[in-house]
Formats: structure tokens, sequence, C-alpha cells
């Protein structure tokens, strides 16, 4: 029976030290370098390289310790012929030390089975500069319909509008109007509907507010506030807060709606305004 024993001991022994030895020389590459903070899991140099190369060296070493104390404890049980005491030692030690293999081989197969990342070693990649997303658009135009143009002549912008459903009011100029007032003006009128009357009340004449985004230089545009569809589609926009003079502002398609129908001194109307950069 003790025999046996040993004969099984040393048995196990030399097969776990083969196994051990051909997964080290397998896996583990020395390198004497400083890591860096570059590199992979596996192969090249790096911080990951080296702590990858670390956890199979203490899973091997693990291994190790646990079959020379299995080889302890099977020579020990085999010495203490005769003795009780001497025997359940080396008992002891190769119970202990199959426990140890039990729980690094555990270890290592829970960990793959449910996270194998977890058993891996890798720097996250770098993140790559988001581009900015468009900006939204009211009533499901797509992205860059309101986007300035340059500027268009009288008969361009006329026959656009003309084309889109758009009236105009006789003696209003459209030379200069910006491509992109056009764009939301026609927008306008094809998301309200044929229930919509719109019609252009001023262009870049007459005397209105100067500065980049004006009137003068085609980036605002009035229509009509005459009918009710057009109102109560307007109104039903998301705001953006009010103006200084107290007319409630419009989000629409890049641009803004802004309400001068009860501006004093100034006739009822709608005040559209295209994107444009200050």
């Amino acid at each position: 029976m003790r025999k046996s024993y040993a004969i099984s001991c040393l048995l196990l022994v030399a097969t776990f030290l083969f196994v051990a030895t051909a997964g080290v020389q397998a896996t583990i590459d020395v390198n004497a370098d400083i890591p860096g903070v570059t590199g992979g899991a596996t192969g090249g140099t790096g911080i990951c390289n080296t702590v990858f190369g670390f956890y199979n060296f203490a899973l091997a070493f693990g291994g190790v310790l646990a079959l020379g104390a299995i080889t302890y404890g099977g020579v020990k049980y085999t010495m203490a012929a005769g003795n009780p005491s001497g025997q359940s030692e080396g008992k002891a030690w190769v119970r202990d030390a199959l426990l140890g293999l039990l729980l690094l081989a555990g270890a290592y197969l829970i960990l793959n089975i449910i996270n194998p990342d977890l058993t891996k070693c890798g720097l996250p990649p770098t993140l790559d500069r988001l581009s900015a997303a468009p900006p939204p658009t009211v009533g499901g135009l797509p992205p860059g319909l309101g986007t300035a143009g340059g500027g268009l002549t009288d008969a361009a912008a006329r026959s656009s509008l003309t084309a889109a459903g758009v009236s105009v009011k006789p003696g209003v100029s459209l030379e200069g109007l910006q491509q992109g007032t056009v764009q939301s003006v026609q927008a306008l009128k094809s998301q309200c509907g044929t229930s919509c009357s719109v019609m252009l009340t001023s262009g870049t004449e007459g005397a209105h507010a100067s500065g980049r985004c004006s009137h003068s230089n085609g980036y605002k545009t009035d229509i009509n506030s005459s009918n009710a569809n057009l109102n109560n589609f307007i109104t039903g926009l998301p705001t953006i807060g009010t103006r200084s003079d107290g007319a409630m502002m419009y989000a629409w398609n890049g641009g803004i709606i802004a309400d001068e129908r009860n501006i004093p001194g100034v006739a009822s109307h709608w005040d559209v305004s295209s994107a444009c950069a200050p």
C-alpha cells in the first residue's frame, strides 16, 4: 500500500513537472528592458507584457511549489513506515498541495469561463477626437439645408421661391438674398403644407437693423402673419428665448423665426433669420 502510494505521487509529480515546464517555455519571455507604456499582452515590450509574463510565472511557480510539497509528503509517508503520526503528516502535505493545485486551476478556469478578458492585459485604444454632430433641424429636414451660401440674384431667388409655392409682395427686392435664407423659407412652406400661405413682405430692401446677419446682407427676410395655419405652425416650434425688444424667438432650420406681430411701431410679420456666423 505504501509503495503504490509513493509511486502514484512520483508519477503525479513527473507529469505536472513536464506540463509546467512546457507551459513556461511556451509562454514566458524574459525581458530585461524597462517596461514602457506601450505594447500588448503577447509579444513585444511593454508593461502589459511584463504583467502577463509575471502572471504566467506565478501560476507555474505555484504549481512547482505544490508539486514539491506532494513529493515531500509522498517521501515522508514512505519513510514513516510503522509511524502513524508521520504517515498522517505526509498525507496532509499531499492533500494540502493537491488542494492548492485545484485552487490555482479552478481560479484560472473560472476567470476564463466568466470573463476571459480578466486574464488578459491590454491598454485601452486611443480615443479619436469626436467630430461635432450636425445641429438638429426642425421638422425632419436633412442637416445642411439651412447653411447659408452665397448671395443670389433677385431673379434666381424669386424663381426658387415661386417654384416652392412662396409668393413675393410687389416691390420687394431679393437681390443678394442668401441661399440659406431662401431654403429656410422654402422649408417653412413645405413643412407647413398647402394650407399655409407664405408671402415674403420684405427682403434686402428698405431700412432694417444693420449688422453682419442683417436684411441688407441677405440673412433675413420678413413673411406675412395673416395666415392662421402658418402662425400656429410657427408657434408650435421650440422656443429659444425672448429678444431684447420682447419678440419671442423660435428655432427653425438652424436659424431663428422671431415673432414681430406685436412690436410697437412695426407692421405685423414674422422675421426669418437663416444660419449666420456673426
